[in-house]
């Protein structure tokens, strides 16, 4: 699995991409946004199977609200019917950050934890 996200940039927003890769092959991508919105900070999802085949439909994403923020945590509530409801982002150290999903507010299994590692790679483009 790999997860890259961008600088946050003009009007409040972050853009990311995750790639999920088994057996050798990709099983599937996501799109990922941060933006403010009038009802707070929203995360939303587009996932894709290989070849940019969406899975939602076109106007349709998995949005997240920010219910929760802390200095090493943040705490996300999904917006749409989709079990477990909570997501969280927690910064492990200055390299290390773990996403979870939680079926019941603080309570998840360890073994279901996406683990990354920071790898300096910014090839942002200069305007």
């Amino acid at each position: 699995m790999e997860v890259h996200y961008g600088t946050p940039k003009g009007t409040q927003s972050l853009m990311g991409m995750f790639r999920w890769i088994r057996n050798g092959k990709v099983w599937f991508f996501e799109f990922v946004t941060l933006e403010a919105e009038p009802q707070g900070l929203m995360y939303r999802i587009k996932h894709f199977h290989p070849g940019l085949v969406g899975w939602e439909e076109k106007s349709e994403s998995v949005a997240f609200v920010l219910v929760k923020a802390g200095e090493k945590e943040a705490v996300l509530y999904s917006q749409v019917k989709i079990a477990p409801p909570w997501l969280v982002l927690r910064r492990k150290s200055e390299t290390e950050f773990v996403e979870f999903f939680e079926k019941e507010k603080g309570k998840y299994n360890p073994q279901e934890e996406f683990r990354y590692n920071k790898i300096d790679q910014d090839f942002s483009r200069s305007p």
